[in-house]
């Protein structure tokens, strides 16, 4: 096994820990025993990475919680197998937490899982919890995800990503990649939660608009609630370099006002390796969003003032540098880049 392979935490303070394996692999479920911190108004878990826009409540979330999570106790609570164990399936390969709700890929048979727990944690946010009054310990599968032009070897599920981590709504979305789709093309499939049926189901698939063979798209993934940033990877054929593309969920207005979205994503400019990335650095083999909390809440539209504050954060896998873009003007789909990271602090 490889535990940690995937992580993912909820609102309601589970933790989801993937233990990829090229045999039968497994996932583990864990609840926080303490905590003093309202969740409610931190930000998401993407791609396993975690975002907080410190700027959404100063007076109960003023810092950066991932310092809190050191101090508090997490108990094992239960451990999920695949139904079916065979060799390659690859369970647990990527794996989302939201209150109540598990979702676990298996890649090697193309599905990602659905499991949910009925216990439920009345008033989260406040308090203290014990394995008597609220830790999810009994989790059952309700559904399958499978792509609805998939193929063998296309891999989906090799990443997930969602916009959010409380209980399932409307507003909530999961991107689910098959990098390996179309001869290694690659393609990102957007499911939705309908609160009726209480079920996910598909609403778009994702492509490169200069899509090639051998671009892995999809290899990485940051989920907004009308954003999504998408990676490829360098061509070892072609030796293009691996490039980042944003896609916004409905139109984007010149005025301060709130615009109606739709459920389509529309593609904006590529974000291209910066001059200083080469082929082979990887560029956006890691992803992070961090959005405003309002844009979060949003159900049915968003305000261009908070649209204005997401980021993207897009690590690359071998120079260790980080480079981070923001939107150039409102109403404008293109993104300039605004800081490069490095671990000592160089340009």
């Amino acid at each position: 096994l490889e535990p940690g392979s995937s992580i993912g935490i909820s609102n309601d303070n589970h933790m989801i820990v993937g233990c990829n394996s090229t045999n039968f692999g497994g996932v583990y479920i864990y609840g926080m025993t303490t905590f003093d911190i309202n969740w409610d108004k931190s930000s998401f878990i993407s791609n396993g990475a975690i975002s907080v826009d410190n700027s959404i409540d100063s007076n109960t979330n003023s810092g950066n919680y991932t310092t809190m999570l050191g101090t508090k106790t997490w108990t094992q609570l239960a451990k999920l197998t695949a139904a079916t164990q065979k060799n390659d399936h690859y369970f647990g390969q990527s794996t989302a937490m939201m209150d109540g709700t598990a979702i676990i890929s298996s890649h090697g048979e193309e599905s990602v899982y659905i499991y949910e727990s009925s216990s439920y944690l009345s008033s989260p946010g406040t308090g203290s919890i014990s394995a008597s009054n609220g830790l999810r310990t009994a989790w059952t599968m309700k559904a399958t995800l499978k792509a609805s032009n998939g193929q063998n070897n296309d891999h989906f599920g090799s990443v997930l990503s969602i916009s959010h981590r409380n209980k399932p709504s409307t507003r909530s979305v999961l991107a689910i990649s098959a990098p390996n789709h179309a001869t290694k093309t690659g393609a990102v499939y957007i499911f939705g939660y309908n609160i009726g049926t209480k079920l996910w189901s598909q609403q778009q698939i994702l492509t490169a608009s200069d899509g090639s063979q051998y671009r892995y798209f999809g290899s990485s993934i940051a989920t907004g609630p009308h954003t999504l940033a998408i990676s490829t990877k360098d061509s070892t054929s072609t030796l293009q370099r691996s490039s980042v593309y944003v896609f916004n969920k409905g139109t984007i207005s010149t005025s301060t006002t709130t615009t109606t979205t739709t459920t389509t994503w529309i593609q904006d400019p590529t974000l291209i390796a910066p001059l200083d990335a080469k082929h082979g650095d990887g560029f956006g083999s890691t992803l992070s969003l961090i959005v405003s909390y309002n844009d979060l809440l949003s159900e049915t539209g968003h305000n261009n003032n908070d649209f204005m504050k997401t980021v993207i954060a897009c690590g690359t896998l071998k120079k260790g540098v980080v480079y981070v873009y923001r939107r150039s003007s409102v109403g404008v789909t293109s993104w300039i880049l605004q800081s490069k990271l490095t671990p000592d602090g160089s340009s």
